[in-house]
């Protein structure tokens, strides 16, 4: 006849042995300004949760007994080795990046999926960017589908933030293909802040309108203009001149005038909260009105006034 028997020592002793130097029988390194700190840990504990980890400490080319660590900080280690060792994990935001981001590279995803749970419950919307990218990074579903739909409720508080502007441009593609809640106009100004920023972050004149539109790249065609009235577009081109080709300037003016037209360049499905037959009556009346008063398009644009609407030279 068998027992079973609740072991409590297995799991005290697994917490003696967490950041134990005496004990421990790899250490990783951490070069900090030319002085180097190290983080012991075991082989056969992280080898036993890691095939990553089993591969370099068991397989043909193995480590040796210290192995240098480039891409994390020595805290953000010793956070991530507590899933080893410890029955209660302390997770930190000031870490939780690094975190996540060594158990993605070290292959344990169960412990991804915990650090997405703690980041659901952190994320603001002063966060929620870098969190949409984190998780993005990580391809994690849950996350990032929390993220968008806290992106669209909050759109335009969003949006506003330091971290969209500071967000890479995989992630401002991915925002700007959201069904957003705010007003298109807010979109653009946003993302114009965004490529200021990343002007400024390469040295770059954040003035000039060329530098706008390569810093911007291919999201620059994901904003809907159709969202736009036509007053409030050929004012935003009037005042980012160079920002537009005479061919970008031309398709999103017969977007916003003529029905039925299918544009060439920008993504210009509405969103889904649009009342898009609103908005192209109400272009519509603005434009027959600035026709009677002024030559026909292709005259309007032969005759050197592209500058006042954005065009390049």
């Amino acid at each position: 006849m068998a027992m079973v028997l609740k072991n409590n020592a297995a799991s005290e002793v697994n917490a003696k042995l967490y950041l134990n130097d005496e004990l421990a029988d790899v250490r990783f390194v951490f070069s900090v300004n030319g002085v180097d700190q190290k983080v012991p840990a075991n082989k056969a504990f992280l080898a036993a949760l890691s095939p990553v980890f089993f591969s370099m400490f068991y397989g043909t080319l193995k480590e040796g007994n210290e192995v240098k660590i480039a891409d994390a900080s020595a805290e953000g280690f010793k956070d991530f080795l507590q899933f080893f060792y410890l029955s209660d994990v302390t997770l930190k935001m000031e870490n939780i990046e690094t975190v996540v981001r060594l158990a993605d590279k070290y292959d344990v995803l169960g412990y991804v999926d915990a650090c997405a749970m703690f980041l659901k419950s952190q994320l603001s919307a002063n966060n929620l960017c870098w969190g949409y990218q984190l998780a993005l990074f990580l391809k994690n579903k849950s996350l990032i589908e929390f993220c968008e739909k806290e992106i669209i409720e909050a759109s335009e508080q969003i949006l506003s933030t330091d971290m969209f502007q500071r967000c890479n441009e995989d992630t401002l593609k991915r925002i700007l293909e959201l069904d957003l809640t705010c007003c298109e106009v807010k979109v653009f100004e946003a993302s114009l802040k965004w490529a200021k920023n990343a002007c400024r972050q390469k040295g770059l004149n954040e003035n000039q309108a060329d530098n706008l539109k390569i810093q911007l790249g291919d999201c620059l065609k994901f904003i809907r203009f159709v969202g736009m009235k036509m007053e409030e577009f050929t004012t935003l081109a009037a005042a980012h001149k160079g920002l537009f080709t005479p061919e970008e300037f031309e398709d999103i003016i017969f977007t916003l005038s003529v029905k039925g037209y299918q544009p060439k360049i920008f993504n210009q499905a509405p969103r889904l909260r649009m009342n898009t037959a609103d908005n192209w009556n109400a272009n519509k009346q603005i434009l027959q009105s600035k026709l009677r008063t002024q030559p026909k398009f292709g005259e309007f644009i032969s005759k050197g006034q592209r500058k006042g609407f954005g065009f390049q030279s």
